[in-house]
């Protein structure tokens, strides 16, 4: 307003400048409202990393020093080497139990894995103490106490890397079978270190209740194993000596009869309808080689027998089904794999002797009708010399088509 007096000037008290972009804030003032600056620290991670690698390292140092001195040093000394790698697994099991207690689980998990190979190597060199059968008796019950005092003792103390030590327990039956020394041992061994694989369903359930975790790893490798020992035991039963010398197809028989029964309690025991397939083929091939001994020993005549052996098995294996009341879904899909498998097995029993009937149709058109440029040798009908061979082609051919036409009718689940 023209002519009003103007309000007093008010003049900033003398003192530093304000500094650009903070206002009136002086620069070395602290911030209202919020103590010192804390010091920056390193994430946890990384020093737990640390600790790890540390621990990690001065362990596997002190154990290569305790194995080069060992093995290198005491060649000639067994027991001196025994006692030294004792020691050596003793300190490093003291450390892992140290760690443990101060809260560097990591690094516990760490020493703990390198003390469970250690334990190996003793149960290996005092086991070397002995020699002959009794190696192999000393040795797998060096290795039963493993597979079973480890877990143990890692599941009450809290150290999840000695748990895993169940893998050597299929080596138990493995070692039995080496101080028997014979076909049959060895048999019975790879046959029950495939039931013995099934321990993993103990090892889940007791890592999951303690640690919280899966065991992944450890099923996928016992599973490996179960399929690859059971894959050894077939190979190895036609080394096998028949029960009786008419039955000369009788080792191979049992062999996939075993085979079949710990493929079907792989499959009880929560191993997928896959194995329930295997099973279901063992037993088709089992019947296909018991009636062998009891026909010419040629290829038409032992294929109708095959056939018809097979043809039979399978059937019960269709009439074998669960009832209504216990069809879940999973039943519904063994069901389904136990009839698959049995089929598959039975299509290929029945191929030699509908392609042996198929050879011997062309030698016979050859032989009508010279023009037909086939050249077969003119033994080929000699197979059939034998009486009643010639019913074999027929009788594979006949399984043949009655597998295909009824696996068309089947209400699978």
């Amino acid at each position: 307003v023209p002519g009003a007096p103007l309000p007093p000037v008010v003049r900033a008290p003398a003192g530093p400048p304000p500094v650009p972009g903070y206002g009136s804030v002086p620069r070395y003032a602290p911030v209202p409202g919020r103590g010192p600056a804390a010091p920056v620290m390193p994430p946890a991670g990384r020093q737990l990393d640390v600790t790890r690698l540390l621990a990690l390292a001065g362990a596997g140092l002190v154990a290569a020093a305790a194995l080069v001195f060992a093995f290198f040093v005491l060649t000639d000394e067994p027991l001196a080497r025994v006692i030294v790698l004792l020691l050596a697994t003793g300190l490093a099991g003291a450390g892992t139990l140290l760690l443990r207690r101060t809260g560097a689980g990591s690094s516990a998990e760490a020493i703990g894995v390198l003390v469970a190979a250690l334990t190996l190597v003793d149960a290996w060199v005092t086991a070397d103490l002995a020699d002959g059968p009794v190696r192999w008796l000393v040795l797998a019950t060096l290795l039963l106490t493993l597979g079973l005092g480890m877990p143990a003792a890692g599941a009450a103390l809290r150290v999840r890397s000695w748990t895993a030590l169940v893998l050597v327990l299929p080596a138990v039956p493995l070692c039995l079978a080496g101080a028997t020394g014979t076909a049959w041992g060895w048999q019975l061994g790879l046959q029950t270190a495939v039931l013995v694989t099934l321990v993993r369903v103990g090892h889940r359930r007791q890592v999951r209740a303690r640690f919280g975790g899966g065991t992944a790893v450890v099923d996928a490798l016992l599973t490996v194993a179960a399929a690859l020992l059971l894959l050894a035991a077939l190979l190895q039963g036609f080394a096998l000596q028949p029960p009786a010398e008419a039955w000369w197809t009788g080792g191979v028989t049992l062999s996939l009869l075993l085979a079949a029964v710990v493929a079907r309690l792989q499959a009880l025991a929560g191993g997928g309808p896959a194995w329930t397939g295997i099973a279901a083929a063992l037993a088709v091939l089992a019947g296909a080689v018991a009636p062998l001994a009891l026909v010419p020993e040629t290829v038409p005549a032992a294929a109708g027998a095959a056939a018809v052996g097979a043809a039979l098995v399978w059937t019960a294996l269709v009439l074998v089904r669960p009832r209504a009341a216990q069809e879940t879904p999973p039943r519904g899909a063994r069901y389904r794999a136990q009839v698959t498998g049995g089929w598959v097995a039975l299509v290929l029993v029945t191929g030699p002797g509908v392609l042996a009937g198929l050879f011997a149709g062309l030698a016979l058109l050859d032989g009508v009708d010279p023009s037909l440029p086939l050249g077969l040798p003119g033994d080929a009908f000699a197979a059939f010399d034998v009486p009643g061979s010639g019913v074999g082609p027929v009788l594979s051919a006949l399984v043949l088509v009655g597998a295909v036409a009824t696996a068309g009718r089947l209400a699978l689940p």
